[in-house]
């Protein structure tokens, strides 16, 4: 069979930062991808393939080739899924076999890692790069990526070189088959719609850190209620879901950069909550989500930890918010 998808196809991925460099990659894909050609040795029974292998008689292709054994789809390429076919018709027993995951031959080619024309080469020269991705569902054997220098996201090549899987902590974005270390873990980019399909028991999917000049993106996030909840270098911030209207959700994250920290003033809930790396402005201040009758004295002097309600929109929200109880004018916005 082929090798895995290669991402030195794709300059840029993985672990290329800078405009210039990423910017680069989509401008090769929409001219011409390097395609890879499906190496199939043919057969007429089992006895033609290797012993890890069996002869497969594929109706979709019309055409009998060696399939390789497998348990799970950690056995097979990219490309290919395990499941159970019987391979000689005349034998009773059915095998558990990597197949092409399209069964159905498409009239065109996506940059997908995937044969979609089944003309036995994947991602033909002219393939259509997928873009405006929301999961990694449409990315066949590639996963959903925000790059920056990108107008949107993008199905692109996994990095090869990534030492952390899914879900496991991470440091840099390189550390991830992704390149998304949006939470301190590595996430999938996931449908808020569908979080379910992406995200573990007990996370919300939610705006992801954006690198300068990345998509819009989100990534699973944990959940929380106050930064007791969050661990290591995380804490408990209000943090939007983008592409939704005035979905919001308390998450253990990594502060975002370049934003003003706990106790810094703000200019109001809600217009003033991007200006916070806690995401949320209240009392003119930027603050946090707190538990119980909690000290807030890491925000500022005065504040107590106060049942709010935080209306955005059609939606609203309560729970405690480190705040005052002072009338705060245009500052307010909750109550």
């Amino acid at each position: 069979m082929s090798t895995r998808p290669d991402s030195s196809k794709w300059p840029g991925f993985p672990g290329l930062s800078g405009l210039s460099g990423v910017a680069l990659v989509l401008l090769g894909l929409l001219g011409c991808p390097a395609s890879e050609p499906v190496a199939r040795a043919r057969c007429q029974t089992d006895g033609d393939c290797l012993e890890d292998s069996r002869c497969l008689f594929d109706l979709t292709l019309d055409e009998a080739y060696c399939a390789r054994l497998c348990r799970s789809d950690l056995d097979c390429q990219p490309y290919e899924t395990c499941e159970g076919r019987r391979s000689d018709p005349a034998a009773g027993a059915e095998d558990q076999i990597c197949v092409d995951r399209i069964r159905e031959c498409q009239p065109t080619e996506r940059c997908n890692g995937l044969d979609d024309d089944c003309d036995e080469t994947i991602d033909n020269a002219g393939c259509t790069v997928i873009t405006g991705c929301t999961s990694d569902v449409v990315c066949g054997a590639f996963s959903c990526q925000a790059p920056e220098g990108q107008a949107d996201t993008l199905c692109a090549p996994p990095n090869s070189a990534a030492t952390a899987e899914p879900f496991a902590a991470c440091q840099a974005p390189s550390d991830c088959s992704n390149n998304l270390c949006d939470h301190a873990f590595c996430s999938p980019v996931c449908d808020p719609l569908r979080p379910e399909f992406s995200c573990l028991p007990g996370q919300s999917c939610v705006e992801g850190l954006a690198g300068l000049g990345a998509p819009p993106h989100n990534t699973c996030a944990t959940a929380c209620r106050g930064d007791a909840d969050c661990a290591g270098e995380t804490a408990c911030v209000w943090r939007k879901t983008a592409h939704t209207q005035d979905v919001h959700a308390l998450v253990c994250s990594t502060p975002p950069p370049n934003r003003k920290p706990l106790g810094a003033a703000c200019s109001g809930f809600r217009t003033g909550d991007d200006e916070c790396e806690s995401g949320l402005c209240f009392s003119c201040r930027c603050t946090r989500a707190c538990l119980g009758d909690e000290s807030c004295v890491d925000v500022t002097d005065g504040f107590r930890c106060i049942p709010r309600r935080l209306p955005y929109g059609l939606l609203e929200y309560s729970f405690r918010v480190c705040s005052t109880t002072v009338s705060v004018g245009a500052c307010g916005g909750g109550s």
